[in-house]
């Protein structure tokens, strides 16, 4: 009682799109009395009879949110329905919690006692097990609103993969192809969609607004090459809400504190409060910027992720990090900040040159490195498809690239250990970059470039064979990188990595491979190696 079963079911099914039913409202209607009436004449056991038969009844509507009674666990024909016939979820509330909510209404026969805390404590103590042991989901509601408690549960549905096909959809045939899944961080859990046309789905963008209870005011930061093909499509599909936009200059040299100061500008000129969201419209450095302004803005507002490039819709958009580079280093920097939710289109993809194509590419075997050696074996056989942008390669490559992710963000959100691994390749990368002034290669080829740089290290420390050098040789190749970073400065580049985020005051900190698909983060890398590693893929 109190733990706000009704105003949480009728908000889930919303976001779930599927019908609503509360056995006590079915009670009530067929025996046209109320609750608190049948209590009087029948007793609790007349009641409970036909409670288990609004439950059967109820439990034939396939698609629904039910409510129940908090007594419903007492019986146990009831017990035996429920876990065998639905998805669980127990609302965790205090009997402090429940007296706070209840203690104005009357309508409640169980607590028509002289101390009603009393009594709530001692329901607690009988059907608290039995909540328990019956319970697929558990969330707690103490201090927390109906919007929050309802988003929570349909994370957690997401995991178990019940809500995809709840056979009553009633939006277009665009969402019988998207997949979903979830960053688990708790109470700042989202979701991610991946699937074509879902920019321009208003029944996708009405959904998320009831899961994330997204703000009226919308603020939509793009730049001047993404803007003219996806805003207006965005704009239609967003309504019911206020939308502005922002615009900036398309490219990384962009990547500075003076285009946040441009954001923020765009923010305050529109009227933005704390209730308003940004909606990042764009690839990496879209979504880093946007992010960080978001992060920034009156000490954070919301934001949302709705990446354009391949390389961003597989690592930029999932896992929070934000940012700007510096003249000294790249992404020196930003804040963690997550989003409310990722939204990948994977149509957005036919407008993008084959290089930007390839430098996603990149991102992608990056995982099957680190983490998964079936996939990388997967990539192997499936590159050709994937660089013609073939739809069920792609959507496998981008929904397996961000499982990893957000798996690995699930357990270590701050970078304090196991996340340093996405950075496999990236420290070599970042100081291609930036000793080239972000101009000659694109983000992805400077990593493709570093990852072998690294693979050249791992071998020297007897991590890695000759084999599996070549293997990830072999693969950038298939994908059109490039495998050498030319006439650099070795001395700059060395600077450079220094400066790399991932090392401490006294320790350079690298990523090795074991194997394809094993690695791990070493303090241990003796210079010489290091050296070896610039010098096989860079004349200098």
């Amino acid at each position: 009682m109190g733990s706000g079963k009704s105003a949480v079911g009728k908000r889930l099914s919303q976001i779930l799109n599927r019908d609503f039913i509360d056995t006590d409202r079915i009670i009530e209607e067929r025996s046209g009395v109320e609750i608190s009436l049948i209590f009087e004449k029948e007793g609790e056991a007349g009641f409970r009879q036909r409670e288990t038969a609004a439950l059967e009844y109820a439990l034939t509507q396939r698609s629904a949110v039910i409510a129940t009674g908090g007594g419903i666990v007492t019986q146990a024909c009831n017990r035996q329905l429920l876990s065998t016939e639905a998805i669980v979820v127990f609302l965790h509330t205090t009997p402090n919690q429940q007296y706070e909510r209840t203690r104005y209404n009357t309508a409640r026969p169980l607590l028509d006692v002289d101390n009603p805390l009393e009594r709530l404590e001692e329901l607690w103590l009988e059907r608290s097990p039995l909540y328990s042991a019956l319970a697929h989901i558990v969330v707690k509601t103490d201090g927390k609103r109906v919007p929050q408690v309802a988003k929570t549960i349909s994370h957690e549905l997401n995991k178990l993969n019940t809500t995809p096909d709840n056979g009553n959809n009633t939006g277009n045939d665009v969402q019988q192809n998207m997949q979903t899944l979830t960053v688990n961080l708790g109470a700042r859990s989202y979701p991610i969609v991946i699937g074509n046309g879902l920019l321009g789905d208003a029944s996708l963008w009405q959904q998320l607004a009831l899961q994330t209870d997204m703000p009226n005011h919308l603020v939509v930061v793009s730049n001047e090459t993404v803007s003219p093909l996806y805003l207006d499509t965005l704009r239609t599909a967003l309504t019911q809400h206020r939308v502005d936009h922002v615009s900036l200059p398309d490219g990384e040299a962009h990547k500075h504190l003076q285009s946040i100061e441009h954001i923020i500008d765009g923010l305050i000129e529109h009227g933005s409060q704390r209730d308003t969201a940004i909606i990042a419209l764009g690839g990496g450095v879209v979504g880093d910027m946007a992010g960080f302004a978001a992060a920034s803005f009156m000490r954070g507002i919301r934001f949302f992720q709705v990446p354009t490039t391949l390389l961003a819709q597989v690592d930029s958009s999932v896992g929070g990090k934000t940012g700007v580079n510096h003249a000294l280093g790249k992404n020196l920097i930003g804040a963690f900040h997550q989003p409310e939710a990722v939204v990948i289109d994977t149509d957005t993809l036919s407008t993008l040159a084959p290089r930007e194509v390839r430098a996603g590419i990149a991102e992608i075997i990056k995982y099957g490195c680190i983490y998964d050696g079936e996939f990388f074996d997967w990539l192997e056989r499936s590159m050709d498809q994937l660089v013609a942008l073939d739809p069920e390669a792609l959507t496998h490559a981008i929904y397996r690239s961000c499982a990893i992710k957000a798996d690995i963000v699930a357990r270590d959100e701050r970078e304090k250990g196991e996340r340093a691994l996405l950075n496999f390749g990236h420290s070599f990368g970042h100081a291609i970059e930036q000793v080239t002034g972000y101009k000659q290669w694109l983000h992805g080829e400077a990593v493709g470039i570093g990852m072998l740089m690294a693979g050249h290290l791992s071998r020297s420390m007897g991590q890695f064979s000759d084999s599996d050098l070549a293997r990830l040789n072999a693969l950038l190749t298939a994908a059109g990188l490039p495998t050498s970073a030319g006439d650099l400065d070795q001395d700059a580049l060395r600077n450079a990595m220094r400066k790399d985020k991932k090392n401490t005051a006294t320790q350079q900190r690298l990523i090795v491979l074991k194997g394809i698909g094993s690695s791990e983060v070493r303090a241990d890398c003796d210079s010489a190696d290091v050296d070896k590693a610039l010098l096989a893929y860079c004349r200098s």
